[in-house]
C-alpha cells in the first residue's frame, strides 16, 4: 500500500493547519482539520480491505505477422483502478488503462513476425473511494497469442507438378461445397458473391482427385531466429498449397512432426506447429519436400530435384492474410 499525489497534497495541507493552529489558535481551524483527518483515515482502512481483483482472459486467434488482434480482460473488484498488461516486445496500444470495477479493458496487438508471445500477467492497482492510498495486485491471469508464419502463393505452380500431375498446375477442377471461412484459408478460395448474400465470408472447395495421397514436407535450418522463420515460410507455402491441392500433408521440423492428414483442423494444427517451431534439423529421410534455410539461403527441393527460391516463395500475394497485400 503506498499514498497517492493527493494524500501528499492532504498531509501538507494538514501540516500548514496544524502550524497555523499553533501561532494562531485551534478554534477556527478544527473545523477544517477533522474532516481531512476522518477522509485519511478512512481512505487507509478501506485500502486495506481492498480485496485483490482477478481477470479473466480469452486467448486471441491466432494470426499472420501483420494483423491486427484484440485482447479483452475482464477485471473484477471495486474501486477505481489502473490495469497495466505485459506484452513483451510486441507492438501494441492501450496496454495501460484506467476503469471502474468491475470493469473490461481491451487492447490491440499487431505482431510483425511469427512466434508464440505470452501475454500478462497484468498487475492492477486500485485505489480507495477518496483517491488518498494504492494497491497494487499481480494477477495470475496470463494467455499466449500464435502469429503463424507468412504463407505465399507458390510462384511457379508447375515446380510442384512432381508430386500433383495437374492438380495444382491447372486450374480448379470439379466444384465440391461452400461452407464458412476459417483462419488459414486461400483468399482465392472466398467466393465473393455467396459472401455478399450470407454476409458473412465463406470459401468454395474443390475437388481435385487427388485426395488420399500423402505427401510429407521437411524443413531444417540454422541455429536463430531468422533462418527459423524462412524456413516455417517456406515449409507452410508448400503444405497450404498441397492441401488446397487436396492432398494429405505431413510435415516434420525441429519443433515436431505432425503426420500426414487434411482439412482446416489439420490445417490449423500444422501452422501452429509452424508458428512455434525453432531452428535445427530433423531426421525424415523419405520426405518429398525438403527446405533448409540459413539467414541468407535458402534451398527447396521437391521429389529430389532442388528448386530456384523464387519459383516457391515469390513476391506474391500471401493467400492467408485477412489483409492481403503483398509480401516481398
Amino acid at each position: 500500500m503506498r499514498p497517492t499525489r493527493r494524500t501528499g497534497a492532504l498531509v501538507a495541507f494538514l501540516a500548514v493547519l496544524v502550524w497555523l493552529s499553533a501561532t494562531h489558535g485551534p478554534r477556527a481551524l478544527n473545523a477544517i482539520a477533522a474532516p481531512v483527518v476522518v477522509a485519511l483515515a478512512a481512505g487507509l482502512v478501506h485500502a486495506a480491505w481492498l480485496d485483490p481483483p482477478a481477470i479473466t482472459r480469452s486467448d486471441p486467434v491466432p494470426c499472420f505477422p501483420g494483423e491486427t488482434r484484440t485482447v479483452e480482460l475482464d477485471v473484477d473488484g471495486g474501486g477505481l483502478a489502473r490495469v497495466d498488461e505485459r506484452v513483451g516486445d510486441l507492438p501494441a496500444a492501450g496496454t495501460t488503462a484506467e476503469t471502474t470495477l468491475p470493469g473490461t479493458v481491451t487492447y490491440e496487438l499487431e505482431p510483425e513476425r511469427r512466434g508464440v508471445y505470452p501475454l500478462g500477467p497484468a498487475t492492477v492497482t486500485v485505489t480507495d473511494a477518496f483517491g488518498l492510498f494504492e494497491r497494487t495486485f499481480e494477477t495470475g491471469s496470463s494467455g499466449e497469442l500464435v502469429v503463424y508464419p507468412t504463407v505465399y502463393d507458390v510462384a511457379d505452380r508447375s515446380v510442384l507438378s512432381a508430386l500433383l500431375g495437374d492438380a495444382l498446375a491447372d486450374e480448379r477442377s470439379e466444384f465440391d461445397r461452400i461452407r464458412e471461412y476459417d483462419p488459414g484459408d486461400s483468399l482465392r478460395d472466398i467466393n465473393w458473391k455467396s459472401s455478399a448474400k450470407r454476409e458473412e465470408l465463406v470459401v468454395t472447395e474443390f475437388a481435385t482427385g487427388r485426395e488420399g495421397e500423402t505427401v510429407t514436407v521437411a524443413g531444417h535450418a540454422a541455429e536463430g531466429e531468422r533462418a527459423a522463420d524462412r524456413m516455417a515460410s517456406a515449409v507452410a507455402t508448400v503444405a497450404v498449397s498441397l492441401l488446397d491441392a487436396g492432398m494429405a500433408v505431413g510435415v516434420a521440423v525441429p519443433g515436431g512432426e505432425l503426420p500426414p492428414g487434411g482439412g482446416d483442423h489439420h490445417r490449423r494444427r500444422l501452422l501452429d506447429l509452424l508458428a512455434r517451431t525453432p531452428g535445427g534439423s530433423v531426421d525424415a529421410p523419405d520426405a518429398e519436400v525438403v527446405v533448409r534455410a540459413r539467414d541468407d539461403d535458402l534451398a527447396v527441393s521437391v521429389a529430389g530435384r532442388e528448386q530456384p527460391v523464387e519459383a516457391v516463395t515469390g513476391r506474391r500475394r500471401n493467400p492467408l492474410s485477412a489483409r492481403g497485400g503483398d509480401r516481398a
